[in-house]
Formats: C-alpha cells, sequence, structure tokens
C-alpha cells in the first residue's frame, strides 16, 4: 500500500476539512471550533516526538482520529443542510 506524498497530503487536507466542517456541526459555533482547534494542536504539539519516535503510538493515534471522524460522519452528516452535504466528501459512505 505505497502512496505518493503529495496522495496522502491531499488524503489529510480531505480529513481536515471534513473533520472541522463536523466540527462546526457540532459546535453549531465557529468561535468554539476555533476553540477546540486550538486545544487539539496544544495537545498534538506536545505529543509529536512521542509520536515521531512511537510509530505504535503514531499508529494508535490515527486510529482513534479516524473511529472519531467515521462516528463523527455518521451522527453530524444527517444535520448538516444540504449545500454542506455538498461541499463535504462523505468519506466512510454513511455506513458505520
Amino acid at each position: 500500500m505505497s502512496q505518493s506524498k503529495s496522495e496522502f497530503s491531499e488524503g489529510m487536507k480531505v480529513f481536515a476539512f471534513a473533520a472541522t466542517s463536523y466540527a462546526t456541526v457540532e459546535f453549531a459555533n465557529e468561535r468554539q471550533v476555533e476553540i477546540e482547534a486550538k486545544k487539539s494542536m496544544a495537545l498534538l504539539t506536545d505529543e509529536l516526538s512521542t509520536l515521531q519516535e512511537n510509530q505504535e503510538a503514531l499508529k494508535g493515534k490515527l486510529e482513534t482520529c479516524i473511529s472519531v471522524l467515521k462516528a463523527a460522519e455518521f451522527e453530524l452528516r444527517p444535520r448538516m443542510d444540504e449545500l454542506m452535504k455538498a461541499l463535504v466528501p462523505e468519506i466512510f459512505g454513511g455506513s458505520q
């Protein structure tokens, strides 16, 4: 399963856009999304050196992120308006 850096980067952009969009639906407040994103970035910064050195920790963190995004898509996508649904890619196909 080899992927180029540009393909990986594009995939991460899609995940980030979807995650931010689902956070906006959940919090219904752009300011709260910004606050939560800053908290997440601070936590990631604290863990970054550990994750770079420990592939198992990195794999676990990535699996957690994917499962949270999958749950968000399943629970929050139905609450989106049609424009948001058109803009936000359905990554997991709506099934859990």
